[in-house]
């Protein structure tokens, strides 16, 4: 079993540490072995996974506290950083960037039986970087996270010595509603579920992520995660008049029977800054379906772009089912071959299957 930094600090305190037992209810098995009679000034829970059962929590004389990267009461659950980016507040079906981003933050909060439902002991928010991904918010998150936690403890220590109450500064989730543009039917919070491989899966007639800023977000939150955004691969035009269409720009996408069908995973994307300083073969395409993948640029050093419902994004990196990653040279040459006769050609990716 991987050693955690944490494991590895109380090492060097010279503090024993745990291990769980694997089974059923180890926390329970624990606290009725190893720790039965042991008292605690405070437990701090961080990225843990579990529930704490009351038998842990009654060890602890001022009760455990958590961090959570969000701005409590928004955001509750499993992936509230995939959400944030996303802008994904549930039950809100979709935010716009700006509002999305009233929800990062990182809050220190007493443990409560509810998910993520305790008092507040600090709460600062934060805003993403326009290149933001999910790893390096978490990361940042994170850091801030454990500075805030850090004098949330030297100040219960103050509290405590002074026989003052232990978080007596506390604040209910409740009053922090206004001040985090909460407004979720009345509910005063929104949930931030765990994402799945499905969450990953596109479908351009209906998704709420088919435009060129909604899929970079989509992927920055999902490519870290080894989701990432995925469509089925199909020859564009699959009849005489979409043939036609595609005829425009060269013979299209010659996919192989190995690549056909299967899906491309988009890693890496970025949306055109300017529409209109694009290449000319993209910037004059019309009546192109959402989802239709183009190549432009020279063979040695190919560039692969996606057109969304409102305009092109570029493909940094990205990935065919079954293989490993490829440089977007390797991807073209894996994904057919171009016509020399057009400046590009084109392929779609269909909707995918549930």
């Amino acid at each position: 079993m991987e050693v955690t930094a944490v494991e590895e600090e109380a090492i060097a305190m010279g503090i024993e540490p745990v291990r769980l037992p694997e089974g059923r209810r180890p926390l329970q098995t624990v606290a009725g072995g190893v720790l039965a009679g042991a008292t605690f000034d405070v437990g701090v829970v961080v990225s843990f996974g579990y529930m704490l059962p009351d038998a842990l929590l009654d060890m602890c004389t001022a009760g455990a506290i958590n961090v959570h990267p969000s701005a409590l009461p928004r955001l509750r659950g499993a992936a509230p950083v995939v959400h944030t980016l996303l802008g994904t507040d549930e039950p809100k079906p979709l935010l716009p960037a700006e509002q999305a981003a009233s929800a990062c933050g990182v809050t220190v909060l007493r443990v409560s039986p509810e998910l993520d439902a305790g008092d507040v002991l600090a709460q600062e928010l934060h805003r993403p970087t326009p290149t933001d991904d999910v790893a390096s918010l978490t990361e940042r998150l994170a850091a801030r996270g454990g500075q805030l936690t850090a004098e949330c403890l030297v100040k219960l220590r103050e509290d405590l010595a002074a026989g003052r109450p232990a978080w007596s500064w506390a604040v209910r989730q409740s009053s922090l509603s206004e001040r985090c543009g909460c407004d979720a039917a009345g509910r005063g919070f929104t949930v931030a579920p765990k994402v799945s491989q499905a969450d990953g899966r596109l479908d351009w007639g209906t998704d709420q992520f088919a435009t060129a800023a909604g899929l970079v977000r989509a992927v920055r939150a999902l490519g870290p995660l080894g989701i990432g955004v995925r469509g089925v691969l199909e020859v564009a035009g699959g009849d005489a008049a979409a043939r036609a269409e595609t005829d425009q720009w060269g013979a299209g996408l010659a996919l192989g029977r190995r690549v056909q069908g299967a899906e491309l995973k988009l890693v890496a994307v970025a949306a055109a800054a300017d529409q209109s300083a694009l290449p000319p073969e993209l910037a004059e395409a019309r009546g192109l379906a959402a989802g239709t993948l183009a190549v432009t640029g020279p063979k040695k050093a190919p560039q692969l772009w996606l057109w969304c419902a409102d305009g092109w994004v570029q493909v940094h990196e990205a990935q065919i089912a079954g293989r490993g990653r490829m440089s977007i040279p390797e991807l073209v040459r894996a994904l057919g071959k171009r016509s020399a006769s057009g400046p590009g050609a084109l392929l779609s990716t269909s909707p995918a299957g549930p």
